[in-house]
C-alpha cells in the first residue's frame, strides 16, 4: 500500500513539472515586498540573500539597489544594527541616482550609531525611533547636529592645512553630513556651502598629489630601463631597486586610495562631479602605470 501511495505521489510531481519548477523559483520583488509590509522580517531575511546571490541572466529580474535597501530595513526592524549599516553600505553603490545614493548613506551612516530601541542623541533625552523610516527624520536631524558640533575642529584643521589628507578627509565627512541633511530635511542648505568650500581645496589638491605620483612613475620609468654596462660586456637595464620598488607600491597605495575617495564622491549630491570622476580617471592611470613598471622584466 505505502508503495503504491510513492509510486502516486511521484506520478503527480512527474505529470506537473512546471509546479515544481515553479515552487523552486526565487520569490519577485513583489512577493519580498509583501512579505516586509507584512513584518515577516525573520523568514524575509534569507529569501533576501537568495536573491542577491543570483549570477547571470536570471539576476537583471531584480533590482540589487531594492534588494540591498529592504535588506537593510529587514535587519533596522530585527534591530541587528551592524548587518543593516553592511547592507546599506552596499546600496550606495548600487544606487542609480545621487539621491539613491545619498539616502543610502544616510542610512548606514545612521544603522552604525544606533543601539538597541534606535539612536540617542549626545544631548541625551528620548532614544529616537529608526526602525520605521517614515518616523526616521528626527533620528537624522540629531545624528547631523552631533557631527557636526563633534567634528568641528577637524573641519578648521582642514581649512588651514596644505597637505591632502586632511583635506580629503574633511571633504568626505562634509558629504556624510550633506546626506544626513537631504535625508532629514529634503535639502541641504547648512552643509552645501561647507562641502564646496572644501570641494575647491580638494579638488585642486588631488590633481597635484595625482600629477606628483604620475611623474614619480615616469621618472622611475625611466631610469629603470636606462642602459648600463656592468663591465665585461654584461650590458642591460638598469631595472628597479628595493627603495624604487617600495615607493612604486607606496604610489599604488596612495593612488588606489585618492580613486577610493573620489569614486565616493562621484556618487554624492554635489552639482559638480566631474572633478570627481576626473581624478578617479588619474588614479587608475597611475594605479595602472605603477603596475606595468613594476612587473616588467627588465632583463630582456
Amino acid at each position: 500500500m505505502r508503495r503504491i501511495l510513492l509510486a502516486g505521489v511521484l506520478a503527480l510531481v512527474l505529470s506537473h513539472p512546471a509546479r515544481a519548477q515553479t515552487s523552486n523559483a526565487p520569490p519577485t520583488m513583489e512577493e519580498l515586498q509583501q512579505m516586509f509590509d507584512s513584518k515577516q522580517f525573520q523568514p524575509l531575511l534569507p529569501k533576501l540573500i537568495r536573491c542577491l546571490a543570483i549570477k547571470g541572466p536570471a539576476a537583471a529580474n531584480f533590482d540589487r539597489y531594492k534588494l540591498l535597501m529592504l535588506k537593510g530595513e529587514t535587519h533596522a526592524n530585527l534591530k541587528q544594527y551592524v548587518p543593516a549599516t553592511e547592507s546599506f553600505t552596499l546600496a550606495i553603490k548600487e544606487a542609480p541616482g545621487k539621491d539613491d545614493a545619498a539616502l543610502a548613506k544616510a542610512t548606514a551612516l545612521l544603522m552604525k550609531k544606533c543601539r538597541e530601541a534606535g539612536y540617542l542623541p549626545h544631548k541625551k533625552g528620548p532614544i529616537l525611533p529608526v526602525a520605521d523610516p517614515d518616523q526616521r527624520k528626527a533620528a537624522f536631524a540629531a545624528l547631523l547636529a552631533d557631527e557636526l558640533a563633534a567634528n568641528t575642529k577637524k573641519f578648521e584643521l582642514a581649512q588651514n592645512s596644505e597637505s591632502l589628507k586632511p583635506a580629503l578627509d574633511a571633504i568626505l565627512l562634509a558629504a556624510d553630513m550633506m546626506c544626513l541633511e537631504k535625508a532629514a530635511t529634503g535639502a541641504t542648505l547648512q552643509t552645501k556651502p561647507l562641502l564646496m568650500g572644501f570641494s575647491r581645496q580638494t579638488s585642486q589638491m588631488l590633481n597635484q598629489e595625482l600629477a606628483k605620483l604620475e611623474a614619480h612613475v615616469k621618472g622611475v620609468s625611466a631610469d629603470a630601463n636606462t642602459i648600463e654596462d656592468f663591465g665585461k660586456g654584461d650590458v642591460g637595464k638598469r631595472g628597479l631597486d628595493s627603495s624604487q620598488k617600495m615607493k612604486l607600491a607606496d604610489v599604488v597605495t596612495t593612488a588606489e586610495q585618492i580613486g577610493a575617495a573620489a569614486t565616493e564622491l562621484e556618487k554624492m549630491p554635489i552639482e559638480d562631479t566631474k572633478p570627481y570622476t576626473e581624478a578617479k580617471e588619474h588614479a587608475l592611470r597611475v594605479v595602472r602605470d605603477a603596475g606595468i613598471v613594476l612587473r616588467a622584466d627588465y632583463g630582456e
